[in-house]
């Protein structure tokens, strides 16, 4: 497959249509969808659901849903011909855009890459994005049973250059890449300009992260507004919404619980010292830049300027 990253150079973007929420596979992308929808619902002085998860549509979509392709090719084709759904990308995400004319939140997973010359994110209907971040040591402990690999595998598979998620339940295929060049490709050499949240901030420092990212997407919430929208997706909620079987995220591929640990650190007890050193020999570039290195301090705060052009948001310097 080609995969050439888009040039550092940006684009102007618009002021309306798509944000996107984009992460790697396993990084806390559906924990943030449902901390917006139901902040936006305080915001808004909406009646909070009775299970956090219920409104995830209401606010938010999920790119590769097959609804969003229907338009353009069959199910079954999208099936047969995955590099074809690529792409179509630009051409889905523009409708997208144009049906929410004023701004939609939307998941990807895909990364911010030109495959075969089509850009796999369309700059010119993108209003603005946040980049969620976590170790590759952790991501690699929560992909393997979500998937229904070992953790060799889920190694393998984080750093293959030509990755790509296949159509399956409803959803088309989506280019992903290593784990190395999906967060290049959105950090540092697309044409977006993301927030950067790290996922062990989400974890440690909620207040501070969360209310961050608000300002950046716009969200004109009070502290006391993202203080409860934060107790609302509690990691311990969510998984007891789930084990009650309310309707939430798609339950993983091996069927194993989709809200898993909801920890940081957990590598050091899954993963054995070879495997370690194969994700940093991998990925260690990108793992030192984010402190995420097993000699650095990877638990606390990155202490890193991880936003160009937003470090005020990063300190919560702005009201």
């Amino acid at each position: 497959m080609d995969i050439i990253a888009t040039e550092s150079r940006k684009l102007p973007v618009s002021r309306r249509g798509i944000y996107w929420l984009a992460s790697f596979p396993r990084s806390g992308n559906t924990w943030l969808r449902i901390f917006v929808c139901n902040l936006l619902d305080l915001v808004r002085g909406e009646p909070i659901p009775q299970n956090a998860v219920s409104n995830l549509l209401k606010y938010t979509a999920v790119e590769r849903m097959e609804i969003n392709y229907r338009p353009f090719i069959s199910w079954q084709d999208a099936v047969d011909h995955p590099l074809r759904v690529l792409q179509l990308r630009p051409h889905v995400q523009q409708k997208l855009a144009s049906e929410h004319p004023h701004s939609i939140f939307a998941k990807t997973h895909s990364a911010a890459a030109i495959t075969g010359g089509i850009p796999q994110i369309n700059p010119l209907v993108t209003r603005g994005a946040a980049y969620i971040i976590r170790n590759p040591l952790d991501v690699a402990c929560s992909f393997a049973p979500f998937y229904d690999v070992s953790i060799e595998e889920a190694i393998r598979r984080m750093g293959m250059r030509d990755h790509y998620l296949s159509s399956a339940d409803g959803q088309v295929a989506e280019f992903v890449s290593s784990w190395s060049i999906h967060v290049e490709s959105w950090t540092e050499t697309s044409k977006i300009d993301p927030f950067v949240l790290r996922y062990e901030d989400m974890v440690n420092e909620p207040q501070r992260t969360f209310a961050a990212f608000a300002r950046h997407a716009n969200i004109n919430a009070t502290a006391e507004q993202v203080g409860q929208a934060i107790e609302l997706v509690a990691f311990s909620r969510l998984q007891r919404e789930e084990a009650a079987g309310h309707d939430g995220p798609r339950s993983s591929y091996s069927g194993e619980k989709f809200f898993r640990v909801g920890k940081t650190g957990q590598w050091r007890d899954k993963l054995t010292p070879a495997q370690v050193d194969r994700i940093v020999n991998d990925h260690g570039k990108w793992m030192e830049r984010y402190r995420y290195l097993p000699d650095q301090a990877s638990e606390g705060r990155a202490g890193l300027p991880v936003n160009r052009g937003a470090d005020a948001h990063l300190r919560g310097d702005t009201a």
